[in-house]
């Protein structure tokens, strides 16, 4: 637990006086205990609201390029009304310039939305051994706008187009992942140039449909951390919130969250700072 608590002045996280949980605790599924008839029956719920502590690594990260952390969308009228500037001083760059709020319509916002996969950092508990390749040692975890604001202690902007806050943000992840994107990127040039070798030898006929996409099948978070073996960072303590999103359900019967929908568990981190960098 050396390297940790070395780790806690450079990443630290709210609600100190909260015991830590283990990932596999954190993973248990939600019950429900129910009387029916006299009888009790436990019920399997899909998610449950909690928040929780943890001692964790970054083991892996998703979109798999850091230039892609924030992602841009057109600005609407609401993002104008939530901003700062008071309505009284709208209204008067309104009349001076002829416009109305149309003029901002277009212009684009940007966001941070990123993943990270957390690997339970807590190597012994009541003289138990937790194996690093466990299944369920690990889970992603999403990180919105607000809480990568709070985390980076950055603003979301293009990453693409401007290099000094792309450097920025590489230092502040470089605190809490040590070498795992430099890892991470090597892998990825391996894995280009073997598609592009086993390309060149396949016959038309041995090729997938045209429609496949190896965007979509490259850039999914996987199961399995590319470099988790190699990876040489810090662990920290961080906060972690359960809650549930309504996905697409085809299959009736599994459609929870009502027609064609049902609930699936997330979990986001919150409340944690990179103080370092």
């Amino acid at each position: 637990m050396c390297l940790l608590q070395a780790n806690r002045n450079q990443v630290t996280c709210e609600h100190h006086d909260k015991s830590t949980s283990l990932i596999p605790d954190i993973l248990e599924p939600a019950t429900h205990e129910a009387t029916v008839q006299g009888s009790t029956v436990i019920v399997k719920l899909p998610f449950t609201v909690a928040q929780y502590r943890a001692n964790v690594r970054v083991i892996d990260f998703h979109p798999p390029r850091l230039e892609d952390f924030s992602s841009g969308r057109k600005r609407t009228e609401y993002d104008i009304l939530s901003d700062d500037s008071d309505s009284e001083s709208v209204s008067n760059s309104e009349e001076e310039d002829g416009g109305t709020l149309d003029n901002f319509v277009g212009e684009r916002v940007w966001e941070w939305r990123f993943a990270l996969r957390l690997q339970e950092a807590t190597l012994t508990t009541a003289g138990k051994k937790h194996s690093t390749g466990t299944k369920n040692n690990t889970f992603w975890v999403l990180v919105d706008n607000l809480e990568a604001q709070l985390l980076t202690g950055l603003d979301a902007c293009n990453l693409r187009t401007d290099p000094d806050e792309l450097s920025k943000l590489r230092e502040k992840m470089f605190i809490l992942w040590g070498d795992l994107e430099e890892k991470k990127s090597k892998a990825l040039i391996d894995a280009s140039n073997k598609k592009k070798t086993k390309a060149s030898k396949i016959t038309p006929s041995d090729r997938p449909p045209l429609d496949s996409s190896d965007a979509e099948m490259t850039d999914e978070p996987s199961g399995k951390g590319a470099t988790d073996k190699t990876v040489s960072n810090r662990p920290f303590t961080c906060c972690v919130r359960q809650y549930g999103v309504q996905v697409k359900e085809p299959n009736e019967t599994k459609a929870d969250a009502g027609f064609g929908k049902r609930w699936e568990r997330v979990f986001g981190l919150f409340g944690t700072k990179i103080c370092g960098g």
